[in-house]
């Protein structure tokens, strides 16, 4: 009787870019199969058949799957973790300044964390300012777009004061 020594190792694994992206890759190397057609099978229903010895798979959400490879007699089973960068958040902080004679008093610091630095911020009303820190801002609503370096961004509406 032939023993069964198929296996499924781990490739290439790259996490998506963004939190909550679907843009996950990996590979799954076979060897010691018997040759011919492969089954794979994966827990998240990515289901099909190859001739290679190197799968690859695109468009994963971040999750730990299984990944089941059968040459037609034997089967191998294999884990892949695609991960995520943490969520994308933009915070900030506000006061109003202490002076008679400014004019428009506010100030605003904005800090975003998470995603994958650095970031960019974008103010919507202030002709393209782009620092994280804006004084002399008349009470109003305004709009941040933060940016990260994976293109990832986030937008936060904030009021002054």
């Amino acid at each position: 009787s032939c023993g069964c020594s198929i296996s499924a190792q781990t490739g290439l694994i790259n996490g998506t870019t963004c939190n909550g992206g679907t843009n996950g890759s990996a590979s799954v190397n076979i060897s010691n199969g018997s040759g011919g057609i492969y089954t794979y099978n994966w827990s998240n229903g990515i289901n099909g058949t190859t001739t290679g010895t190197v799968v690859p798979f695109t468009g994963l959400s971040a999750s730990t799957y299984t990944v089941t490879v059968t040459d037609g007699v034997c089967s191998t089973t294999t884990t892949i973790t695609i991960t995520s960068p943490p969520p994308f958040v933009g915070q900030f902080v506000k006061g109003t300044a202490n002076c008679s004679d400014c004019g428009c008093k506010e100030w605003i610091i904005v800090t975003a964390t998470g995603g994958t630095g650095p970031y960019n911020y974008l103010w919507s009303a202030s002709g393209g300012y782009t620092k994280r820190y804006k004084n002399h801002l008349c009470p109003g609503a305004y709009n941040i777009q933060i940016t990260d370096k994976n293109g990832c961004s986030t937008i936060i509406t904030l009021t002054s004061p």
